[in-house]
């Protein structure tokens, strides 16, 4: 027969069916204690490249800032856009949800590092502007300038303060580009505080005959000097000179030239030599007015061959008042012409330089042009209200030259009248 009985076998476990928990029974999910990373994915490309072009063109602008000589307009005038441009994006952040929330309770949390990192470029970058608009602006009457100052410092402070609510994702290209402004500024104020500029500099004696010189462009900086850019390598040392009267340069009609007190001053020349060029015949500018021709810059001129390579300039003076001609030789005291408003300028002022060369080019990088740092002998060097006998390093924007014995002068005309 046929054994039909059923055949013995191991029981199968039954399939695992996982289920999920019931909310009675579920374990609690502890909240997160740090920010969410950077929401980079669903940040639109094209918005995250028009950042990088703005960045491209904000760094293209410092550039061309610096090389035309130009970097202080930025100062002077950037903290009041920039300041302008992070409050739209902040309200713009506000609106998309995209603040970053909680930063001031746990600032170093890992996730909050790249805005911590934002921040340690952008105050500093603050502060480097206000210092810099510090030595950068012109010494003006009254509380002007602390006026001027506050322009710069109040929206660079509230820049600063706004890295305090970060808006994500942080822009890296433009955290590069302020990192680049921060660079360029700390050099700057090292080379016009920490730099004497005087090893190499040509002695020379005052190139006017009396009165206080206030320098207005002057020193190792675009900050302080206008002449400094590398585009005009001809007149990297140049200084510029005007006279100021209870703290203005002119009194009277702002539009005349012959209200400004340097108008019609002496100019002599500031050593012995030989004049090798010289220009009498261009007309001055009325006030806003002025040469738009490269060669024509410099107005009427003097260059005088003082030896040794050295070549003094003597600029924009009046028209119809230089004394000598080329060939002519002159020792130092010399009056060679009057001062005027001829040429490239925006009041009568004077400009000096000392190059190597007699003939200036006027191109653009002019290559094989040199220039040399200049210290005036026997004069009186004024710098933040303290006076010295002697100058004691490279001009700049501010100080004030007088001729030693000027005092006296007037002293002694006083005690002369009856």
């Amino acid at each position: 027969m046929t054994d039909i009985s059923p055949t013995t076998t191991e029981p199968r476990s039954p399939r695992a069916v996982t289920r999920p928990p019931s909310p009675a029974t579920a374990e609690p999910i502890a909240p997160s204690t740090t920010e969410p990373a950077l929401s980079r994915p669903d940040e639109p490309a094209w918005w995250r490249w028009t950042r990088r072009v703005f960045a491209a063109l904000l760094l293209l602008v410092m550039v061309g800032a610096w090389l035309d000589g130009l970097a202080v307009i930025l100062v002077l005038y950037g903290p009041i856009v920039v300041l302008g441009a992070t409050v739209a994006q902040r309200i713009s952040a506000k609106i998309r949800g995209r603040l970053v929330t909680g930063f001031h309770r746990d600032m170093f949390a890992p996730a909050n590092r790249p805005y911590l990192v934002q921040m340690h470029i952008r105050g500093p970058l603050a502060v480097l502007v206000t210092l810099s608009a510090s030595v950068a602006l012109a010494r003006q009457p009254g509380s002007e300038y602390f006026v001027n100052l506050a322009l710069v410092a109040i929206p660079a402070f509230l820049f600063a303060q706004l890295q305090a609510i970060p808006a994500r994702p942080v822009s890296r290209s433009l955290n590069a580009v302020a990192l680049v402004a921060v660079a360029f500024l700390a050099f700057q104020l090292v080379q016009i505080h920490f730099r004497s500029g005087l090893d190499d500099a040509v002695s020379i004696a005052a190139p006017f005959e009396s009165g206080e010189w206030t320098v207005v462009n002057g020193g190792p900086s675009t900050l302080v000097n206008g002449h400094y850019g590398p585009a005009t390598p001809q007149q990297h040392d140049a200084i510029d000179f005007v006279i100021v009267g209870d703290g203005r340069t002119h009194e009277g009609d702002a539009d005349d030239p012959a209200s400004y007190h340097a108008w019609d001053q002496a100019i002599v020349a500031p050593a012995d030599g030989t004049v090798v060029d010289a220009e009498n015949g261009l007309r001055d500018h009325p006030i806003g007015g002025s040469e738009t021709e490269p060669e024509r810059a410099r107005g009427n001129y003097v260059v005088i061959d003082i030896g040794d390579g050295h070549f003094v300039t003597l600029a924009h003076l009046r028209q119809g008042t230089v004394t000598v001609t080329e060939g002519d030789q002159v020792v130092a005291g010399q009056v060679v012409a009057r001062l005027g408003n001829s040429g490239n300028t925006t009041e009568p002022h004077l400009h000096l330089q000392i190059q190597d060369v007699a003939d200036v080019p006027f191109e653009l990088f002019a290559s094989g042009v040199e220039t040399f740092p200049i210290h005036l002998t026997d004069v009186t060097h004024v710098r933040g209200g303290t006076e010295h006998a002697d100058q004691t390093s490279q001009l700049r924007r501010n100080d004030i030259i007088r001729v030693d014995g000027q005092t006296s002068t007037e002293s002694d005309s006083e005690s002369e009248q009856p």
